[in-house]
């Protein structure tokens, strides 16, 4: 376009565009010669139609602007109104607009909008107005039609008027990257916000809810868009994007409402704001916030608390939200979402902005609700850890900085219970502040009534001691302030501690039966000392053991049936004993009177009396908990099967009373720590194997409130799993499924997902631990074990919730080792595949389970998940195909018999394996496309990648090749199968579907394993595939690497594919492409194999490492390769010259490489050997040529047989795909053919100025096989061509790369050329089609050359023409007459081509000249006359090509074609005066008299039609002679002579001089008509009849003569004359009536 047209372009508006000449046609309906035809009338109906189907669905809306529908508006013409005017009518359009496009997919819709477009121009005045309305329906082809009649002036909109020019839809992804691009199209934002703010003023809420939720989620669905990716939150979008959530957030629209916190929670999750954007939103989300979305707004509120950093809230707005508490169901909301999530990031801000209000004051009326508040988030059984130390950290902090703050009754109550649960936390905090701010943390623990013994004083004492030993580095004033400090903390101390350390005296060592008798005396602080005494060991060995186990029995009696103060000092006086099982038993066993046996007791022996008579329950209750207490801190006793029995019967008790006492759930406590204590020793297992009861700790998992028992449970069961794996997982996954019935795992919380984590990595971390040797039998078993749970853990996998899915699925895979994930996904797909059923299966549920698979593949690193999918294909090709035998597959698969049995297919069904087969490759594919792998891979720079994916890529190379050959093998079998079934007459029709079916089975798994195979390939950047490759090939030599010849020649496949993807030499290595070193050391390694090989093994490897070096050459600059490609060279030239002792694929290859040699490196080289290589290929071109008849013949019979092939096409052509060679496609005999050329392509364009003295042999052998490849069909029928028109694949190749060959020798200098051409002409005289190859190679030579250079070489080129046209001296074969004529028009292409180039005065001497010769031949027959033939097929071809531009040379020449024409007919001049003589049928002379008569013919036809040239003394001279040839009926081809060419000729002599015509012509025709000959008669009728149907009316003043003439014929005697005649008469009665011949 110019500047001027762009100029009045942008000055062409939509009023000045609505009064120009041409009418607009635009519409959206109809196509534009439509929308010429329909008027004003037509679209006002079709308007109203379309309004009246509308108002059946909404019956309001032609209420609304009722003007724009008026029969007044059948005159309104929009571009005449003033500016008030347009404004109130653009008004009413846009509102109008607005009501209709919630109904945009309805057909009336589009019918009221095409009478909108028609009457008031929207498409023009209103076209942004349009865009914007319409545009959630950017998808459909109706807005695609839309786009493209919208006349948007501004830049802005360029990019719709590109996208919908052909009435395209517009894809969503498109209309984001528009906002996105360099400069963006913000303004698309602006405008879809500005439409809802508009609509939202324009309409009510309610008809706006109603009608636009679609607007509102296209415009939700648009914003967020643009943030998935955060690299795209610029200043700039959110800027843009900010206002338009502002205004979202104020709008009492619901639906807009809701968009804005959607949206707003979207940024947050992607943006940081600072705090003073936040408040804002924060107080729009919350403030006036109405009841029925007030959990939105909260949800929304806390998403942005935890993804962004808060130190605190806007108070005024918590402060309102605090006193609509009762409104809001605050309390049940918090209780609610508390249960749900973790709200760390939220809790911490919410609190320390309630203290904020607490502070400042509240009013009585406020404070029970700022309570209650505080009293609902600050549970501590709903707080985590992290919670926790947040909410003791805010109010310590609080009390710091507000002085003599009391803490209110509510949170001291919570904040007691919280500090008491998390102890180890409050401990971190106790010491943050002990050395600043001690006094407020008293003032805590003293305000929440925290006594000493209940939070211990270890980490005091710890401080203390620490501080002592840094002490002596102080100063003296240093030392003196801690000193007093010290006195301080000694007198707090004091305070918060009950236990005073006693006087230093002298150990007890009497009887521990002593202390006894100090318990009725309550003398504590003695009991305590003697106590101690059983910490030292040589105070035990001094007493019996029976004496510690009285002690033990009085004492524990004493505890369970008194208040005894130093209980903690028993406890730890009875752990450092010895504890016998029996006696243990009775400990814990209630008391039972026995009855007195018989026969009493031998002397000697004690009667033993039982413990714990007359104990009431209560104080068995006491017992117990007293010495499950001791038992748990007691170190020297060892359990037995008793204790664990008891143990289970202990918690079912528990469990099955469902009592919530503190009693029970302590009992618990300890039961299930002791439990886990003594599962731990190495005997646990067979103690358990007779009483294990996995019920019993599953039901504590699923009812226990309390963490610490939780965790306990679960550690339980896995130090169970490695002994019994396949139970402990069953009844683990039960519980993780449902989550519990009741207890801490039904909060579903993040602390007891974490639980769940823990669990399930200790069980995992168990099996995987339970071996502990290295050896291979050992990891077997291991595996064995991991693939009993997993099979279990699969069953349960789908049932488990989403939210926790993942959660258990990671923690399983942190534990299982990288090489044995496969066997965990195996399991998974083995289970989906045992409960799949044909009949009830959904596609849905693949797409779930490769979801879930997926995403837990994902969290792993990416040489981990690859390995993962490589093993899975390598199973699934280790289980063989659909029937084959366990001992076949061990012989294919190398598998032995300790294998793991993922899938059973022995006792599997065939439809069962195919499934998962199927499956398998059906996910390998889904991870192929996954996106966050390539993510994880592009965030690894090269060389990380080479070090992580070394052994990755040499497995990927392994089974790339291994799924293409099995893919393959089970191709040929289903193929041959049905066959055999199709052949076979005995065969059933379920035996034929059943191989049917089995084909279109493996044809679908095989278009999957390509579209793998090939993301395998693909999959790493080409530098580190070929740093990997080249270390594989450079190992390759090497036998002791164990590399295989099949794994090399697919790790040069890969290299070649990847060398092939990238675009050129590596400079900047921008593009990724391999590096130019890695590339020397390729082409080093590849040169070793260029070498003479005779063994199909080294023939392979020679032709592949030429093709590969073919493709390393184009990479590698020249500087760099001159080295190793000069060494290349060499050994390529010396292949070739002995070529022919060569397989002739690998001699084609190298031919190959020795033209890209020539093209991509500068080689000395190429100079020295350019006379070998030329000699060389010459003559293997030569060779080619003469088996051409043998490759066209192979290439139809290969034709033939794709045509028969039938159904097979698809396999076929997925082996064809499959079995491409590493140096590109396998070809016939035609490959050295093909390579040759290109090699001579190669010479010719890179090195012509070397190899001048061979272009006369290479012009003469291309232009021999351009002759027999590319010669057109119909001349395909003598021995010469050998049906060389076959058109297939190869045949094309051919075709093609001799194209190339010739247009890069016609590229070269004329001068150069001129003396070849001229030889070779004369050689190939005799041969008409090599000859025309030849000629069509110098046309082309003489397009491609300039005038100046043409010009110096004039005088040969016109000699060599001259030569040319004189080559019909050697037409004697009638066979061969139309080859000559095909030559010859080659020959006039080209001198016409050479004409081009000449002016006037230099080609009319050439006119002459050939004039001269042809007026020469009729009066010397010795001079060839057929040159007669080339000169008037010359001037008609002439005058085609320059027309009235050409008639000055024919003066001459018209009077010779009228002697010519004379002496060529045989009816008039004696057979010895023959110019020709053509009157013996089927000889060559024949079709030289036919062929020349039409082009004389055709040459006055052509003069005739220039009047200023062909005067009536010239009219009078031809048409005679014309005429005459009526009656020259001895030439063969008279009849179609007659028709078109004389008819043709006589009517332009007609049409030149009308007079002459109607007094002379016309009755000179007609007199044939009366000659005794019938044809002739015939003949003259067909003529007369052509030229009344051309003349027509014209001929109205000769009508009596022509009825008398055509009367007479009625009466012929020859039926063909008589029904030419009245088809004659018929024509004239249709031109002048029927009253010409009368009525009948």
């Amino acid at each position: 376009m110019t500047s001027l047209s762009r100029q009045l372009a942008r000055l062409k508006d939509a009023p000045s565009s609505g009064q120009g000449v041409e009418r607009d046609y635009s519409s959206l309906l109809f196509n534009k010669k439509e929308a010429a035809s329909l008027d004003r009338e037509q679209a006002y109906k079709l308007g109203l139609v379309g309004l009246a189907q509308l108002k059946k669905i909404d019956p309001t809306i032609d209420e609304w602007e009722p003007e724009l529908f008026a029969e007044t508006s059948l005159d309104f013409n929009r571009s005449m109104i003033t500016k008030e005017e347009n404004e109130k009518i653009t008004a009413s359009l846009e509102r109008m607009i607005t009501l209709l496009a919630p109904y945009f997919h309805h057909q009336a819709c589009k019918q009221v909008l095409e009478w909108l477009i028609y009457r008031y121009q929207i498409h023009s005045f209103d076209a942004e107005f349009v865009a914007i309305a319409f545009l959630p329906f950017h998808d459909m082809n109706s807005y695609g039609r839309l786009g493209s009649i919208l006349t948007i002036k501004k830049n802005d909109w360029q990019w719709m008027k590109e996208m919908t020019k052909e009435g395209a839809p517009i894809p969503f992804n498109f209309i984001t990257r528009q906002c996105l691009i360099a400069g963006g199209n913000m303004h698309l934002i602006g405008a879809v916000g500005n439409f809802l703010t508009n609509l939202t003023k324009t309409f009510d809420d309610e008809f706006v809810t109603k009608n636009y939720q679609y607007f509102f989620l296209f415009f939700t669905k648009l914003i967020a868009s643009l943030f998935e990716d955060p690299a795209n939150a610029t200043d700039q979008l959110i800027s843009r994007i900010m206002p338009q959530l502002g205004i979202a957030l104020k709008s009492k629209v619901l639906p807009y409402k809701i968009s804005g916190m959607i949206l707003i929670a979207q940024l947050a999750m992607t943006v940081t704001f600072t705090q003073e954007t936040l408040f804002p939103i924060i107080s729009l989300l919350l403030n006036k916030v109405k009841s029925s979305i007030f959990s939105t707004a909260m949800d929304t509120f806390i998403v942005i608390c935890q993804r962004q950093s808060l130190d605190n809230l806007p108070i005024k707005t918590i402060r309102k939200l605090v006193k609509r508490r009762e409104e809001l169901d605050l309390d049940n909301y918090f209780q609610k979402i508390q249960s749900e999530a973790d709200l760390a990031g939220f809790l911490k801000p919410f609190w320390a902005t309630l203290l904020n209000i607490y502070n400042h004051g509240v009013e009585d009326e406020d404070f029970s609700d700022l309570m209650a508040v505080f009293d609902v988030t600050t549970e501590a059984n709903q707080l985590s850890s992290r919670q926790a130390s947040d909410l003791m950290n805010l109010v310590v902090q609080n009390l710091v900085e507000n002085e003599n703050i009391k803490i209110p009754k509510t949170l001291q109550r919570n904040l007691k219970a919280v500090i008491l649960r998390f102890g180890p936390e409050f401990d971190v905090i106790r010491s943050k502040y002990k050395k600043k701010n001690e006094s407020e943390l008293c003032l805590l623990i003293e305000q929440c009534q925290i006594q000493p013994h209940e939070i211990g004083d270890l980490d005091l004492e710890r401080k203390r001691k620490r501080r002592r030993r840094t002490s002596s580095t102080k100063s003296a004033e240093d030392a003196k302030d801690e000193n007093e400090n010290k006195t301080k903390k000694l007198d707090r101390h004091t305070l918060i501690s009950k236990i005073v350390e006693p006087e230093q005296r002298k150990p007890f060592n009497d009887s521990p039966l002593q202390i006894i008798f100090k318990f009725s005396q309550n003398k504590w602080d003695e009991i305590a000392f003697m106590l101690q005494s059983f910490k030292r060991p040589e105070y035990l060995k001094k007493f019996i053991n029976d004496d510690f186990e009285s002690f033990a029995v009085k004492v524990i009696t004493f505890v369970a049936t008194s208040k005894v103060k130093v209980k903690e000092e028993i406890k730890v006086a009875l752990s450092h004993i010895t504890l016998n099982p029996d006696f243990v038993f009775k400990l814990l066993s209630k008391a039972k009177t026995e009855p007195q046996p018989k026969k009493s007791k031998p002397v000697g022996v004690k009667a033993t009396e039982p413990l714990f008579l007359n104990e009431s329950d209560e104080q068995y209750q006491k017992r117990l908990l007293f010495v499950l207490e001791i038992l748990n801190i007691n170190t020297h006793y060892k359990a037995d099967g008793r204790l664990f029995v008891f143990l289970f019967d202990l918690i079912e008790e528990v469990i099955e009373s469902k009592k919530d006492s503190d009693t029970d759930n302590y009992k618990l406590s300890l039961t299930i720590s002791l439990f886990l204590k003594h599962v731990q020793q190495p005997d646990a297992a067979t103690l358990l194997s007779n009483s294990l009861r996995l019920d019993a700790i599953v039901k504590v998992i699923r009812f226990t409130n309390d963490h610490n028992v939780l965790r306990n449970a679960l550690h339980i069961l896995a130090l169970l799993a490695p002994h019994i794996p396949g139970r402990v997982v069953t009844q683990i996954m039960s519980v993780f499924t449902f989550m519990g019935d009741g207890g801490v795992l039904k909060k579903d919380n993040d602390l007891t997902l974490s639980v769940v984590e823990e669990a399930l990595n200790a069980l995992f971390t168990a099996i995987m631990n339970s071996e502990k040797t290295d050896t291979k039998t050992a990891k077997f078993k291991i595996r064995q074990k991991l693939l009993e749970v997993s099979k279990i853990f699969a069953v349960s996998l789908i049932d488990i919730p989403a939210h926790r899915r993942m959660r258990i699925l990671r923690a399983v895979g942190n534990t299982v080792s990288p090489d044995d994930l496969w066997i965990f996904l195996g399991s998974i797909y083995d289970n989906f595949c045992t409960k799949w059923q044909k009949s009830t299966s959904k596609k849905n549920d693949v797409d779930v389970i490769h979801e879930i698979t997926l995403e837990f593949i994902g969290e792993f690193e990416p040489e981990v998940q690859l390995i993962t999918a490589i093993n899975l294909l390598d199973y699934v090709i280790k289980l063989g195909a659909d029937h084959q035998s366990a001992a076949d597959r061990l012989k294919t698969s190398n598998t032995n018999s300790n294998e793991l049995i993922v899938f059973d297919r022995d006792s599997r069904s065939v439809q069962k394996l195919r499934y998962f087969r199927f499956l398998i490759f059906g996910w390998v594919l889904k991870f192929f496309n996954y996106k966050p792998l390539y993510e994880q891979l592009g965030a690894l720079d090269d060389e990380k990648l080479y070090e992580r994916m070394l052994e990755v890529g040499k497995k990927l190379l392994i089974t790339v090749t291994n799924v293409a050959d099995f893919m393959e093998n089970g191709l040929k079998v289903a193929e041959d199968e049905q066959e055999k079934f199709l052949q076979t007459k005995d065969a059933t029709e379920n035996d034929k579907n059943a191989a049917v079916q089995k084909l279109r089975y493996w044809v679908a798994l095989a278009a999957k394993a390509d579209i793998i195979c090939d993301r395998m390939r693909c999959l790493l950047p080409a530098n580190v595939s070929g740093h990997i490759i080249c270390d594989l090939l450079i190992d390759a030599d090497d036998k002791q690497k164990g590399i295989e010849p099949h794994i090399r020649d697919r790790a040069m496949q890969l290299l070649n594919v990847k060398m092939i993807a990238q675009s050129g030499f590596d400079q900047s290595n921008d593009k990724g492409d391999i590096h130019t070193e890695y590339l020397m050391k390729f082409a080093k390694k590849l040169n070793e194999w260029i070498t003479p090989a005779e063994k199909r093994d080294e023939i392979n490897l020679c032709q592949n490492a030429a093709f590969s070096l073919k493709l390393v050459a184009k990479k590698i600059p020249p500087q760099d390769g001159l080295k190793v490609f000069t060494e290349t060279m060499e050994k390529c030239v010396a292949l070739l010259r002995d070529w022919a002792s060569f397989d002739e694929a690998m001699i084609g290859n190298i031919l190959l490489l020795v033209g890209e040699l020539v093209r991509s490196q500068n080689l000395k080289s190429t100079v020295l050997y350019s006379e070998a290589i030329c000699s060389n290929t010459i003559e293997i071109l030569r060779d080619c040529e003469k088996k051409a008849s043998d490759v066209i013949e192979q290439i139809e019979i290969e034709k033939q047989k794709v045509a028969s092939e039938g159904e097979a096409t698809a396999a076929n052509s997925r082996r064809k795909r499959s079995q491409l060679s590493l140096c590109g496609k396998h070809y016939g005999d035609d490959v050295l053919l093909l390579c040759a050329l290109t090699c001579s392509q190669r010479l010719f364009d890179h090195s012509s100025k070397f190899i001048t003295s061979f272009y006369e042999p290479f012009i003469h052998v291309v232009s021999q096989l351009g002759a027999k490849y590319m010669t057109d069909s119909d001349t395909s029928n003598s021995d010469e061509v050998n049906k060389a028109a076959v058109s297939s694949p190869r045949m094309d190749n051919i075709r093609l790369r001799l194209t190339f060959i010739r247009t890069a020798i016609s590229k070269q200098e004329i001068r150069l050329l001129v003396e070849p051409f001229t030889n070779v002409s004369s050689k190939l005289m005799k041969r008409p089609l090599t000859l025309a190859s030849l000629t069509g190679l110098i046309a082309d030579s003489i397009k491609h050359t300039k005038t100046d250079y043409i010009t110096k070489v004039i005088e040969q080129l016109v000699e060599m023409f001259m030569i040319l046209f004189k080559f019909r001296k050697s037409d004697k074969k009638v066979e061969k007459f139309e080859f000559y004529n095909q030559c010859e028009d080659s020959i006039l292409v080209a001198f016409l081509a050479l004409i081009d180039h000449l002016k006037a005065d230099g080609l009319r001497p050439i006119v002459n000249s050939l004039v001269e010769h042809v007026k020469a031949s009729i009066s010397d027959p010795s001079n060839t006359r057929l040159m007669a033939i080339t000169v008037f097929n010359f001037a008609n071809q002439f005058y085609d090509s320059y027309h009235n531009l050409a008639i000055p040379y024919f003066s001459q020449l018209f009077d010779l074609s009228i002697k010519i024409l004379k002496n060529l007919n045989a009816a008039k001049t004696d057979s010895d005066q023959l110019f020709i003589n053509g009157i013996e049928n089927d000889t060559i002379e024949a079709a030289q008299a036919n062929h020349l008569i039409i082009l004389i013919l055709k040459f006055i036809n052509k003069c005739a039609r220039h009047s200023t040239f062909f005067t009536d003394d010239l009219v009078k001279a031809s048409y005679p002679a014309v005429l005459d040839e009526i009656e020259n009926i001895k030439v063969s081809g008279h009849e179609d002579r007659c028709i078109p060419h004389l008819s043709n000729c006589i009517y332009s002599i007609a049409e030149a001089s009308v007079d002459i015509f109607n007094r002379e012509i016309c009755n000179s025709l007609l007199l044939r008509s009366r000659h005794s000959s019938a044809k002739i008669r015939h003949r003259s009728i067909l003529i007369f009849e052509q030229l009344v149907d051309r003349i027509g009316d014209s001929l109205a003043p000769l009508l009596p003569m022509i009825v008398q003439y055509l009367s007479e014929l009625l009466e012929d005697t020859n039926k063909k004359v008589t029904t030419q005649a009245e088809k004659t008469i018929r024509l004239l009665r249709l031109k002048f009536g029927d009253d010409v011949f009368g009525k009948e």
